[in-house]
C-alpha cells in the first residue's frame, strides 16, 4: 500500500501590508564633545581613607 501525499493547499490571495506612518528620524547626533581636562579630584578617595585611617 504506498501512501499518497495530502495535496498542497491552495494559496489564498496574499493581503498587501499596509503601510504606516515612518516615523521621523529626528535630529541627527554630532559628534560628542571631549570633556575638557580639568584637575583631577582626588580629595575624595583622600578623604576617604583618612576616615577609614581614623576610624581603626
Amino acid at each position: 500500500m504506498t501512501l499518497v501525499p495530502p495535496p498542497d493547499p491552495v494559496p489564498g490571495p496574499v493581503p498587501d501590508p499596509v503601510p504606516g506612518p515612518v516615523p521621523d528620524p529626528g535630529p541627527v547626533p554630532g559628534p560628542v564633545p571631549a570633556p575638557a581636562p580639568g584637575p583631577a579630584n582626588h580629595l575624595g578617595i583622600d578623604f576617604g581613607f583618612d576616615i577609614a585611617a581614623n576610624a581603626v
